[in-house]
């Protein structure tokens, strides 16, 4: 199986650094100009089928791809969603880090009040990656996600540890390419690939 998987456009939210964890988000110009350019790059790829998380920055963004792959079968699941980061949902980051470093617990276990961790959310994603990874082992795939889930993804197809998911960069609409080996690991052929954007 080959997985691509791709961020969503920049949005307002990103712009100004606000954690959007599981609100809609609104993409900005620059956003939609993204999305347009990524759609351009992805459609040299015969892709099988296409997740992608149910909310509204990745919807946008997978509507777009999407018109360059005419009968693909979309999925849209809240397994692709974004961190929920609870109490600090539309609030800056700057408040995420402070609460984040103060509370001493490892980065990838802390957890904002009412939301997730970064191990909970490999916990979200393992059964469903399992699925695909059955009903699609030789196809192409396309997931379109978000920036934290991206780096758990990959990190648990690589069988990373999640302490190192924060080094990892993703930015908007950028293009990661993993391919299954025949004893069922995954390696990296593209990583945090932005060249369609120059």
């Amino acid at each position: 199986m080959r997985l691509i998987l791709v961020r969503h456009g920049e949005t307002k939210g990103n712009a100004k650094n606000i954690a959007q964890g599981h609100i809609h988000g609104t993409l900005t110009r620059k956003g939609t100009k993204q999305i347009k350019l990524l759609a351009e790059e992805l459609k040299k790829y015969k892709i099988g089928a296409i997740y992608s998380s149910d909310l509204g920055r990745t919807v946008k963004t997978t509507g777009s791809i999407a018109k360059y792959h005419k009968g693909i079968k979309i999925t849209y699941t809240k397994k692709l969603r974004e961190r929920n980061m609870g109490i600090y949902e539309n609030k800056h980051m700057k408040f995420v880090v402070a609460d984040r470093e103060g509370s001493k617990i490892p980065r990838h276990r802390w957890r904002p009040e009412k939301g997730e961790s970064q191990e909970d959310i490999q916990k979200r994603i393992i059964k469903f990656l399992e699925k695909v990874k059955k009903k699609h082992k030789n196809d192409t795939i396309l997931f379109v996600a978000h920036g934290l889930v991206n780096r758990v993804i990959i990190h648990t197809l690589m069988k990373k540890p999640l302490r190192n998911v924060h080094k990892m960069n993703q930015e908007n609409t950028c293009i990661n390419i993993l391919n299954s080996t025949k004893n069922g690991n995954f390696r990296a052929r593209l990583i945090n690939y932005t060249g369609h954007l120059k």
